[in-house]
């Protein structure tokens, strides 16, 4: 096919790099597209030295000869099959090495970091569980100390009332059985104790008269012998002796053997409590007196009802005291009568059924949106002469111990209270919810609390109520009840007010006494320069 090329003709025969003309445009395209020539042949069609001299100028100063176009391998009419492509070598192969080693090393540090930290996070997670269920487990136990706590206190309570009952009823059968009962008197004792009070009691009157006997003429013999002082002497020693034998000689009264035998026959004691008891009428139970003392009271309504007639005579009464000044005694009496008629119904109905108690004050206090604490400070301000210091005291110490209280059964009320509420919203309406309150465990819990708090705020008041009362007098207490119309007194509302005022007062009266010191040396000096000025 194609001769070959002397060897010192190669490179000026081909100014390629392998000697191919440069009119044979495949392969100048085929070198372009290697990436060695930079530019096509000139329009003028002269040949042109082309860019690989200057990208490989060890071609021309090679001494070895260079390759000829025959000697490659040819495919349709002397077109080269396909070069081999260059080397692509990157130029910053260490660095990108060791970017990638710093790469690895990096991830690795981090996941030796986000091991331990994951540890850390899943132990505190373990932590926390079991802290939140201890304390669900706390909360379950003061739940059930709180309810048997409270149990224990209604209990209390009633074993108070039973107790002091049954102690008004053994002095009560102590004292009937040592001076009323006679054992003459009663049925069905043994026969062995009626021989003994016969011999006793003739025993009693034989010598009771032999002694009598023998004292006549004993005194008689002396009357007619004797001086008339030593007959005194003699009559008293007489007398005396008279008394003492009487004592020694088995004299004892019926009364007292007949007592002294009941108290040691437990059958006897009990003969005479059924004959007690048929006599006087069956004493009635504990029960029983409850129910008496608020026979009448069935609901809230029967008690508003008796407190504003109560009122009305109350408002009367005071009315006609305060107009003489509460000077007349009676008037005062009569006022304290007419307060004790209604409050002693108000707090048996009250003891008995505490839901009454909190329903009045629910009915009869200010609602929650009216603010009446204008009126209460008139009320504590009327009040304030009526009370000495020790009285506002006595209050303060109340109120601290009644603040504490109510916090204390305030503490997580609220968020049973949402819940409740959150309950009665599904259910969406009070009726279906009480139709399966026995059913829902939810509500029977919020119940509970509840319950638990209003019974802490009721014991609360009432604490309150009874220290006021303690020093409280007659006139004060009308007072309130007179003066906090439409309304009922509220207590803790006053007795703020009251103690309010009071420490204005204090502070008033701590800043006159300082200032009397500097007003006493001013008006010194003022005398002091008026005498300079009058000797000038």
């Amino acid at each position: 096919m194609w001769g070959a090329p002397a060897p010192g003709d190669a490179l000026a025969a081909a100014p390629g790099p392998f000697g191919a003309q440069p009119d044979q445009g495949g392969l100048a395209w085929m070198l372009n597209s290697g990436g060695l020539l930079h530019s096509d042949q000139p329009a003028g069609g002269q040949p042109q030295q082309p860019a690989a001299d200057r990208l490989l100028p060890s071609l021309q100063t090679s001494p070895t000869p260079a390759l000829g176009l025959d000697g490659l391998p040819q495919l349709d009419g002397g077109l080269l099959d396909l070069l081999p492509p260059l080397p692509l070598v990157p130029s910053t192969s260490s660095g990108a090495a060791a970017s990638g080693a710093a790469t690895t090393s990096t991830a690795e540090l981090v996941d030796k970091r986000a091991v331990p930290r994951e540890k850390n996070r899943i132990a505190q997670q373990r932590f926390r569980e079991k802290e939140r269920a201890k304390l669900a487990e706390a909360e379950e136990e003061a739940e059930a100390l709180g309810r048997q706590l409270s149990q224990l206190r209604l209990e209390n309570e009633r074993l108070q009332l039973e107790h002091t009952l049954l102690q008004k009823l053994l002095v009560v059968r102590n004292a009937i059985a040592s001076v009323v009962v006679q054992l003459d008197s009663l049925p069905g004792l043994p026969q062995i104790a009626e021989q003994q009070q016969q011999q006793q009691t003739q025993t009693q009157t034989q010598q009771a008269q032999t002694q009598q006997q023998q004292t006549r003429q004993w005194r008689r013999r002396q009357q007619q012998a004797a001086p008339p002082v030593e007959q005194q002497a003699q009559q008293a020693a007489q007398q005396k002796r008279g008394g003492d034998g009487g004592g020694s000689g088995g004299g004892v009264p019926a009364a007292e053997l007949s007592a002294t035998a009941l108290l040691q026959d437990p059958a006897a004691l009990q003969a005479a409590s059924q004959q007690l008891a048929a006599a006087l009428g069956e004493l009635p139970s504990l029960d029983q007196v409850e129910e008496l003392a608020v026979e009448g009271v069935e609901s809230v309504q029967t008690l508003l009802a008796e407190w504003q007639q109560w009122r009305l005579g109350l408002r009367q009464r005071f009315k006609e005291a305060e107009a003489r000044r509460f000077a007349d005694q009676e008037q005062v009496d009569a006022l304290a009568a007419h307060m004790d008629s209604f409050i002693q119904v108000f707090w048996a109905a009250c003891h008995v059924r505490p839901q009454l108690f909190n329903q009045f004050l629910v009915s009869t206090l200010p609602p929650p949106s009216m603010d009446w604490s204008g009126e209460w400070a008139r009320v504590a301000y009327e009040s304030l002469p009526l009370l000495t210091d020790s009285d506002v005291a006595v209050f303060r110490q109340a109120m601290q111990r009644y603040t504490k209280r109510v916090a204390i059964a305030a503490v997580g009320v609220r968020p049973w209270v949402q819940r409740l509420q959150a309950v009665v919203a599904a259910q969406r309406s009070m009726g279906s919810m009480h139709s399966m309150a026995a059913e829902h465990a939810q509500v029977t819990e919020v119940a509970a609390r509840l319950h638990h708090a209003c019974t802490e705020h009721y014991l609360a008041y009432m604490g309150l109520l009874s220290d006021v009362s303690a020093r409280a007098s007659v006139v004060l207490r009308a007072l309130w009840h007179s003066s906090s119309d439409p309304f009922a007194p509220d207590h803790p509302a006053i007795i703020h007010q009251i103690l309010r005022l009071h420490q204005q007062q204090q502070r008033v009266q701590q800043q006159l006494t300082a200032a009397e010191p500097a007003a006493a040396a001013a008006s010194g000096q003022q005398q002091q320069q008026q005498q300079q000025q009058q000797q000038e």
